[in-house]
């Protein structure tokens, strides 16, 4: 159980080369990528918000700026 945010490093006492991390957040928004590489929040209210990816290769935290507008309602 992960009761506290923050980034978690298991490791393989066998295989050191075998490694995972789990990211753990106090939020309820997340999205699991599809094989594509793709992802999608359906239920975040509109709003700004601060989109932040992160892979251990990585030289650093990419972070962006992002708007999710008020969806337009449909005419009939």
């Amino acid at each position: 159980m992960f009761d506290h945010p923050g980034l978690v490093t298991i490791g393989c006492n066998i295989h050191d080369w075998m490694i995972a991390y789990v990211l753990v957040l106090a939020t309820p928004y997340y999205a699991k990528p599809a094989a594509a590489g793709t992802a999608l929040i359906s239920s975040l209210p509109p709003g700004h918000y601060r989109l932040e990816v992160w892979h251990p290769r990585l030289a650093a935290e990419v972070t962006r700026a992002v708007v999710v507008a008020r969806p337009t309602p449909r005419r009939r």
